[in-house]
């Protein structure tokens, strides 16, 4: 086996001193990597770059304020100009962003003063920013869309009403909404299971929570989504008699990425009989029905809601049932 060319990226002069935590992006330029840093006392967020060709620029700023209690498992997006950066404090989720030399801008926001868990991801001009709050074992997934500059848009969305153990969310812009990610189950032996909710760019849920796990006494944990052209990639742990890595790839993005490519006119129809109020060509040609999750439906539709009607020439009509 080759040597991998391992390197250090901080490395303090305190051998007891641990960072630990790490996430990363590309910000066009070089790699900037965020971490949990305990060389200023108590773990704070920190930020370092790498070069493409992996000499460390950076060896560690402190971009939070430096003062008060830990703040661990920090998270970071780029934006195509700068980057944003959250992490779990004093029970809230604060953040700050950061420019491409690495050094932090303006003040450290407080995105929530009830959270934990914090991840977000930039789409459509805006960050949307997703955590869990509550007290365990009652938690909610929550969210909140934030603009460039940092200015919160609109209020705080519950995600999750059900009043059981909703947590560690994670969330992915697909190129047209957010989708997230989540456990849902308290600590064994109870089983957790794995949850997912689609919503716009405008901040609001489209459709209500799916299941993506099964819904067996396993434990479930930790789930991280990823979409390609076609449909999303979602993984996380599962223990049954050992911990081992599931995923899926059942939810296809007809109905959610494809919906740029609509070349009909949406429409809203009622009534029972829907296929018959469509349009002829629609109607009459072959069809393929999903929801707003990606599921493909059958040739009925199930229930009042919104749905997604791709036809065999390309087009994909947005449709919306009442009764």
């Amino acid at each position: 086996m080759s040597v991998l060319n391992n390197f250090e990226i901080c490395n303090p002069a305190d051998p007891d001193i641990i960072q630990s935590y790490p996430d990363v992006v590309y910000n066009g330029e070089n790699y900037q990597v965020v971490w949990s840093d305990e060389k200023y006392g108590v773990y704070y967020a920190t930020a370092g770059r790498v070069s493409p060709g992996g000499v460390v620029l950076d060896t560690g700023i402190c971009i939070s304020t430096g003062s008060g209690s830990y703040e661990y498992q920090p998270k970071i997006a780029f934006d195509g100009d700068r980057c944003f950066v959250v992490w779990p404090k004093d029970l809230g989720v604060q953040g700050r962003f950061i420019n491409h030399n690495g050094q932090p801008e303006g003040l450290v926001l407080s995105v929530t003063t009830n959270g934990s868990g914090p991840v977000l991801a930039y789409g459509a001009d805006n960050y949307l920013v997703t955590w869990f709050s509550g007290t365990y074992p009652t938690l909610n997934i929550k969210a909140r869309l934030f603009s460039v500059s940092g200015v919160p848009l609109g209020s705080e969305i519950t995600l999750t009403t059900d009043g059981d153990c909703n947590r560690w969310p994670d969330v992915i812009y697909d190129g047209c909404h957010f989708v997230v990610v989540w456990m849902k189950g308290a600590n064994s032996p109870a089983a957790q299971y794995v949850w997912a909710q689609a919503i716009s760019t405008a901040g609001s849920m489209i459709g209500g929570n799916f299941p993506v796990s099964a819904n067996t006494s396993d434990q479930r944990w930790f789930p991280s989504v990823v979409s390609s052209d076609t449909n999303y990639f979602i993984v996380w742990g599962q223990s049954g008699a050992n911990m081992n890595i599931m995923g899926n790839v059942d939810y296809g993005l007809v109905g959610i990425g494809e919906v740029k490519k609509i070349t009909t006119p949406a429409g809203v129809y009622s009534g029972p009989t829907v296929m018959k109020q469509l349009p002829a060509h629609i109607s009459d040609g072959k069809y393929r029905i999903f929801d707003v999750s990606g599921r493909e439906m059958s040739t009925a539709f199930p229930q009042p809601g919104v749905y997604f009607v791709a036809l065999d020439g390309g087009d994909v009509l947005k449709i919306t049932i009442v009764r």
